[in-house]
């Protein structure tokens, strides 16, 4: 297996997978992420073998060091981008309390009317929870019809 392009700079590698022209927030665009990604956030491998959040990585490469335990918030919401511009360090308190979800992971505004609490005190957006029954009918649907197939067959 090829590792070169770890004795590459990191920021290198990161820039080339970036494109500046991404959606303005601010009237700035933001620089979108188009690697690796781990829920929703852009990841990289840096020495010594460990994987590390893109956002972050640029963000002390360009504006300065990060205590291990500050967060950046994306002001723009755009979890792919990694304009320092558009982050912002905050502790995870803060960062919670300011991010108190008002919109899903999906950016479905939350209401009483759409939004229904688990046993585990989370909430679910209703509006998720119906597009991912109708992609699990979706996925199902063939297994399904094979199925019935197969017993008409061997009925017949």
């Amino acid at each position: 297996m090829n590792h070169s392009h770890k004795c590459r700079p990191v920021m290198e590698r990161i820039m080339e997978k970036v494109n500046k022209d991404g959606p303005l927030w601010n009237g700035t665009p933001c620089w979108e992420y188009k690697g690796a990604l781990s829920h929703g956030y852009g990841r990289i491998s840096v020495p010594p073998c460990k994987n590390a959040a893109v956002h972050r990585v640029v963000y002390q490469s360009l504006v300065g060091t990060l205590p291990a335990r500050i967060e950046l918030d994306h002001l723009c919401k755009n979890t792919r981008c990694c304009n320092p511009a558009h982050l912002e360090p905050k502790t995870h308190s803060v960062h919670m309390k300011k991010n108190k979800k008002d919109r899903c992971i999906n950016g479905h505004l939350r209401t009483a009317e759409n939004t229904i609490y688990l046993r585990n005190g989370k909430r679910k957006c209703l509006i998720c929870k119906r597009i991912q029954e109708k992609a699990r009918y979706h996925k199902n649907i063939e297994y399904r019809r094979e199925y019935a197939r197969k017993l008409w067959r061997e009925r017949h």
